[in-house]
């Protein structure tokens, strides 16, 4: 990858979100944004926003209720075909929220598929769709999979499958489980741990045997993602480096550019063709975002380089996703959301699933 100088991204905001806004989860086309907070009445929410093509604005086409704690994670079925969330409920319900037609007109139809014994950190769909897994913190301090059978959770009938798996922390030595992904490929599940020396680890699990340890890493922070081209994680070191790391061959490689703001990063999220963005908090006196954009050569890693960077007064990210044109998408704690573009051409030839 030949070395250019890194521009000044371009940064638009294309939305205000509720307020009281606590979960965002963006579609895997971009085009449809979930929220879900609490606050209305006492009533916990989700809404559904979708993007109209004529005027390229967004307009509100679902709300639902159901949960009975603040929305803490929201996540899409891969075919924007169902919203998975998690709370803050004494027993942390994850409910499967179906989004074809007879459970929208029905005000939604609300599915519980399993519960912890304390708060939903985080949840997320397999790539393909076949499962849910879900993590829990305080009293719980576990990772749960959830598979579903056929189309039926999708279709109406209401199949809900069943947990096949659940792996619990040593209680005396973990606060929590926060934010499970799963690699493209679904070999591996990966899931910070955060022990009670305020220690933050990167585990790799099997995805058949989620049981399994694979391998672990100290990091930064609770934020990591999977590359789209291999199973390899970029994730922030304990020493403010970003890095990626092939779980595979155990290497890790620096990536060529990265500046620590001296704080942990809000999110890392990988994309299309290699891309991969850092967004983290700026000191000064008002908040702001750093955002930081590399590419990273598709199916190996030679450190890459910094592509472009821009800084952003607002709060800090707490959601973020490439669109499959390379377009980023990101949310912040202030209830916006913006879209980072780049004038560089970007290849979108790898497929933008996650």
């Amino acid at each position: 990858m030949s070395a250019t100088k890194p521009e000044e991204l371009s940064v638009r905001k294309v939305l205000q979100l509720p307020e009281s806004t606590i979960a965002v989860a963006i579609s895997p086309t971009a085009r449809r944004i979930a929220c879900g907070g609490h606050g209305r009445g006492q009533a916990e929410w989700i809404e559904v926003v979708t993007l109209d093509e004529p005027d390229q604005r967004f307009r509100l086409v679902h709300t639902f209720f159901g949960h009975t704690g603040g929305i803490r994670s929201l996540a899409w079925h891969p075919g924007e075909l169902a919203l998975v969330s998690g709370s803050w409920e004494p027993a942390g319900k994850v409910r499967i929220w179906p989004l074809h037609d007879s459970a929208v007109e029905s005000g939604g139809v609300a599915l519980s598929i399993g519960e912890h014994r304390d708060s939903v950190t985080s949840v997320v769909f397999s790539h393909f769709g076949g499962s849910v897994w879900s993590s829990s913190s305080g009293f719980g301090k576990t990772i749960h999979k959830h598979e579903f059978h056929g189309d039926g959770m999708w279709d109406g009938t209401r199949d809900v499958g069943r947990e096949v798996a659940v792996v619990a922390a040593d209680e005396k030595a973990t606060y929590g489980y926060y934010d499970v992904e799963i690699s493209h490929d679904h070999r591996f599940a990966g899931a910070i741990r955060v022990d009670k020396t305020d220690r933050c680890w990167l585990e790799v699990r099997e995805f058949g045997k989620p049981s399994e340890l694979v391998a672990e890493q100290e990091c930064r922070g609770m934020s990591f993602s999977w590359r789209i081209d291999r199973p390899a994680v970029v994730f922030e070191t304990v020493e403010g480096t970003l890095v990626e790391w092939c779980v595979d061959s155990g290497e890790v490689v620096s990536l060529n550019g990265f500046e620590s703001t001296g704080k942990p990063l809000d999110t890392v999220v990988c994309g299309p063709s290699g891309r991969v963005a850092a967004l983290g908090d700026v000191d000064g006196d008002e908040p702001a975002v750093r955002v930081s954009l590399y590419g990273l050569p598709v199916g190996s890693s030679v450190g890459g380089e910094l592509l472009g960077f821009a800084a952003v007064k607002a709060g800090s990210c707490k959601e973020a996703r490439f669109a499959p044109d390379g377009r980023l998408l990101f949310a912040t704690f202030d209830d916006q959301l913006f879209e980072v573009s780049s004038r560089q051409r970007m290849d979108t030839g790898a497929k933008q699933s996650d």
